[in-house]
């Protein structure tokens, strides 16, 4: 889990996440409100991450059944939910971004 660089507080999974789906630049520490930024490591991890429950698509050109495919994709993408959090780690640098 994260852990806040300004306030040393170690996130949960619930602010974690909440704090993901915010769809802004920065994650605003739940303890001390300070905008936080994922570092340049956890981007690249998290590319990588959103390409596995995508393989989806390549599964349907090899004409594996569309169930299957759907199959693949629910349980891809909920288990890279539960990954993303582990692999988050941040820093107050905004130039990093």
């Amino acid at each position: 889990m994260p852990t806040c660089p300004s306030c040393q507080s170690k996130w949960n999974w619930k602010q974690t996440m909440k704090a993901w789906v915010t769809f802004d630049h920065g994650l605003c520490c739940p303890i001390c409100h300070q905008k936080q930024f994922p570092t340049r490591k956890t981007r690249t991890y998290s590319f990588f991450l959103s390409i596995i429950p995508s393989m989806a698509l390549v599964l349907l050109l090899f004409d594996v059944p569309a169930r299957w495919a759907i199959s693949y994709l629910i349980i891809s993408a909920l288990i890279v939910l539960m990954i993303y959090p582990f692999t988050l780690t941040l820093t107050e640098d905004e130039k990093i971004y």
